[in-house]
């Protein structure tokens, strides 16, 4: 009789079980895995970081349902049926809209979202959920509990081995068990400069020439900021976001999709000419970008260090990942929520040291603190400096004097740039190396209000020469960052910031530029420019498509 009682209890709770791991294994496992693995390049840690915490984090979800669900059938077995059929509708419901009504999220880049034009999607994903519960405890009161519960135990395995088969592929197709490289930019020499000769690279995200030569219109004393400079204003970039941008302007060099981008960071760094041409001339480098983990070059940078990928908050970190987890799978309602779960992960990455050299902070107000705070030192060495600042990037965080407001403008954005430009331009004339610098301020795409993907390619570019002297100069010369390598060469030559470029004013070229979305970067399209770099109507595709397998 007891061993009848067992077995019935047994067979009560294997539905339950089963469900509460496969649900468990859906949120905690596979979809912050999915995430990872599909966009491994917006992540500081790797496979091996992850892993514990997704883990941990199905072993508490899973042991909370199952004590519940114990505790459930010993209290009344019909709560726990209804509890189970419940679960169970969760479960189907947040596979449906992770995998089928994921397509048309917002965008995953940090800009401010209009949750209320997302009416229509919230009101499919209200009508999936609830239908599904009302449906689920319809079947178990229809067919009674020991035929439902065989329903719920088959499904979930179902599910639970196609997901794992799926999460094995993406591991093998994205070599997601490639350990990451763990080296990464500190502030180390951040503000020490030659006195022989400097080459710095003043890196401002996302700044757009139109929106550079409107301010520069309407605020005539910004032209005296950049007063020695020429200002290129119909450039062309390569790419329309920056983890594949600045690598370009790097090695110039297109990517196309054809290996695993990692590789291509690794050859932007190793074989950069721009580099390679610093190294011969004894340039001592730096590079100080937040974005990047670099390979093997703790020597050849300066204030690259090896960092042991480390979390600041292990609990914070877990809340971070279900907060990812509900990106894609989370009712629409409840997303919003759940946005915010990238940029939380990224501040939780442990400093490389806690005393001297912190890694690099790229965010607008500590590199604007930075220059006011941290006094230049020089040395007889010559220097070279790649910086890239947050600049104009989305959310539209800053006023024109860097400071964090609830909402601003990009135009706000865009001046708090050229605040910060000005600052650093000052700061290198009072302690007397300015005229021996050659100096890029550019930007690694443009930029669309309404952030239309198509209006990123005419970003603004700026350099000034060693010794140069004059006003602003405006040059209308057709540029790409294509082009590159031969300005770097030219500058380091001894040529000013006007005559850089073998195109001149008035000429007209075809220009390339590979266009992707955001987070989709394994699908790329050829465009070519055959008119003004800001002109859409003149960007036209040229069929070839760039996919990665």
């Amino acid at each position: 009789m007891v061993k009848n009682h067992k077995l019935y209890f047994i067979k009560k709770l294997n539905g339950g079980i089963i469900c509460s791991l496969s649900l468990s294994f859906l949120l905690f496992i596979y979809a912050p895995l999915e995430i990872y693995l599909t966009n491994q390049n917006d992540f500081w840690f790797d496979f091996y970081t992850l892993a514990p915490f997704l883990m941990r984090t199905f072993l508490i979800f899973s042991f909370i349902c199952i004590v519940t669900l114990v505790g459930l059938l010993f209290i009344k077995i019909p709560l726990y049926e209804v509890v189970v059929s419940i679960l169970f509708a969760i479960l189907i419901a947040s596979y449906i809209q992770g995998t089928f009504l994921s397509s048309g999220l917002p965008p995953l880049d940090g800009r401010e979202i209009d949750w209320l034009s997302y009416q229509t999607e919230n009101r499919i994903s209200w009508i999936l959920w609830g239908a599904l519960c009302i449906i689920s405890v319809v079947f178990l009161i229809k067919l009674k509990f020991p035929v439902f519960n065989k329903i719920v135990v088959a499904v979930s395995a179902f599910l639970s081995a196609l997901l794992g088969i799926s999460l094995f592929a993406l591991l093998i197709q994205n070599k997601g068990l490639y350990g990451k490289n763990t080296e990464i930019a500190t502030t180390k020499n951040q503000f020490e400069m030659s006195a022989d000769k400097n080459f710095i690279i003043l890196l401002f995200d996302a700044v757009d020439a139109s929106m550079f030569s409107s301010l520069l219109e309407e605020n005539p004393e910004y032209k005296t900021v950049f007063q020695d400079f020429t200002y290129y204003d119909n450039a062309v970039c390569a790419y329309p976001y920056t983890m594949v941008s600045i690598p370009f302007i790097w090695l110039g060099e297109w990517y196309e999709n054809e290996s695993p981008f990692d590789q291509y960071l690794s050859k932007a760094t190793n074989d950069s000419p721009l580099f390679h041409m610093l190294e011969k001339q004894g340039f001592k480098m730096g590079i100080y970008d937040a974005l990047f983990n670099f390979d093997n070059h703790d020597k050849r940078f300066d204030n690259i260090t090896s960092y042991p990928a480390k979390v600041t908050s292990d609990f914070e970190f877990i809340c971070s990942l279900v907060q990812l987890s509900g990106i894609k799978y989370a009712p629409f309602a409840l997303k919003q929520a759940c946005y915010d779960a990238p940029a939380k992960i990224n501040r939780l990455k442990a400093p490389a040291q806690e005393s001297e050299n912190p890694y690099f902070n790229w965010e607008n107000t500590a590199f604007h603190a930075d220059i006011q705070n941290i006094p230049m030192t020089l040395i007889d060495e010559k220097v070279f400096k790649f910086i890239h600042v947050e600049g104009a990037h989305v959310p539209y965080r800053y006023n024109k004097n860097v400071e964090l407001i609830e909402t601003g403008t990009y135009s706000q954005n865009v001046e708090a740039c050229i605040t910060m430009a000005s600052a650093y331009l000052e700061k290198l004339k009072q302690n007397n190396v300015y005229d021996n610098s050659i100096i890029i301020i550019m930007a690694d795409h443009g930029y669309a209000e309404g952030d239309i993907p198509e209006g990123r390619q005419n970003p603004f570019f700026l350099a000034k020469g060693l010794n140069e002297t004059h006003e602003l100069t405006v040059n209308h010369a057709p540029i790409s960052y294509a082009d590159l390598q031969d300005a770097y060469s030219k500058l380091l030559s001894g040529n000013s910031g006007s005559h850089l470029f073998d195109y001149q004013e008035g000429e007209q070229r075809e220009r390339r530029f590979l266009f992707y979305i955001y987070l989709k970067d394994a699908h790329m399209e050829e465009y070519i420019q055959h008119g003004e770099a800001n002109d859409l109507t003149t960007l036209t595709p040229t069929g070839r498509i760039f996919d990665r397998e």
